[in-house]
């Protein structure tokens, strides 16, 4: 348990950025939209009442090899660390853990948590920090809990004497029959993109305490909604928000939806009390402005053709008749147009038809 001895402070609580320089070419404008979302956290910090960051985690997308690119990222850690005189924090989250090679993050984070040192069973050394990954922390009376990817809370766990309340940030899929469903009415099947589904009534999926006040989930790249639960679970009497916070970074085209809000929370700490949450609102680029839709839709068809051509590998040719077999698969798989092209040219009726406009037209 880390005990800060902060009074007054802004909790500033920033959600995924998945920052990447490799360029993607349905997306030729990412890079410039990383970009803005790092120009508009430090413009925040700079206006904010001795601030306290706390990444909720992914906050480099993958490994990056090349030293320019790697510098600039590094350059905002520093920038953050200055910011809020060295008061930052983040969670771990599955691409911290899966992209260890080459993540500027290992390079300058000081793992303090017993959970994330169990896990990656490696020292980095890192001689000058510009953050710290812990497991809990109490700033005034909020305790913080870092709800690292794959960390599940014993029934003992038990906030400091010093808490009145707790906020955990979690990095899970942490999701109800409620909440998956009206997700899925805003066409988003969070249960098909998401493996390692926490159920949040299950034991251990949250803190056991009545004391949770907020939840604030990522990971979830397209989940974003705020909601009140009120509910006993597990015995305990629960009265907290949950806040699904949505990524700031988009990882490809198929994030670039019409859900630009996004919201940064932001917790008042004053006198050693925790006084109200705030947001600071960032509206993200639409779709036309950073996706190249010819690319998209050249690639959409590249795959098309590829995919078909794998399921016709797949054909069981049972009869004598090859071509029968494969003109009635296509016209099982809702091909129509094409079983007809491909009847037609095994007939060699095509070149009939070439011949016919030629003479209708020369």
């Amino acid at each position: 348990m880390i005990i800060c001895d902060i009074v007054d402070t802004d909790v500033v609580i920033i959600p995924e950025q998945h920052l990447y320089y490799k360029p993607i070419v349905t997306v030729p404008e990412m890079i410039k939209d990383n970009q803005n979302i790092i120009n508009n956290i430090l413009d925040l910090l700079k206006i904010l009442n001795n601030p306290t960051v706390i990444f909720i985690g992914d906050i480099v997308h993958q490994g990056i090899k090349n030293t320019e690119d790697s510098y600039f990222i590094h350059d905002f850690f520093r920038l953050v660390y200055h910011f809020t005189n060295g008061k930052v924090y983040s969670v771990v989250g599955n691409h911290e853990i899966s992209y260890r090679k080459n993540n500027p993050f290992w390079g300058v984070a000081d793992i303090k948590s017993d959970y994330v040192n169990n896990i990656i069973r490696h020292s980095y050394n890192v001689e000058q920090p510009l953050l710290t990954v812990v497991d809990d922390m109490i700033i005034g009376d909020m305790q913080y809990s870092f709800g690292h990817y794959g960390r599940k809370y014993s029934y003992c766990y038990k906030p400091d004497d010093n808490a009145k309340y707790v906020t955990l940030l979690s990095h899970n899929s942490l999701l109800t029959k409620e909440i998956s469903d009206y997700m899925h009415d805003k066409n988003i099947d969070l249960k098909e993109q998401y493996v390692n589904i926490m159920d949040l009534r299950n034991l251990g999926s949250i803190p056991n305490t009545p004391l949770l006040k907020f939840v604030y989930v990522g990971h979830m790249h397209l989940a974003h909604g705020i909601f009140e639960v009120e509910e006993n679970i597990n015995d305990v009497p629960y009265n907290f928000t949950l806040h699904y916070l949505a990524s700031l970074g988009r990882t490809s085209h198929l994030e670039y939806t019409n859900d630009l809000e996004r919201n940064i929370p932001i917790h008042a700490i004053r006198n050693g009390k925790f006084v109200d949450e705030k947001f600071h609102k960032i509206i993200l680029p639409p779709r036309e402005l950073s996706v190249d839709e010819r690319v998209v839709l050249e690639n959409k068809e590249s795959y098309d053709r590829l995919r078909q051509h794998r399921k016709l590998k797949k054909i069981n040719t049972t009869t004598v008749d090859l071509i029968k077999d494969i003109q009635n698969y296509l016209v099982d798989n809702e091909n129509p147009s094409i079983s007809d092209l491909f009847a037609r040219s095994a007939n060699n009726e095509l070149d009939i038809d070439i011949l016919n406009l030629l003479n209708k037209y020369l």
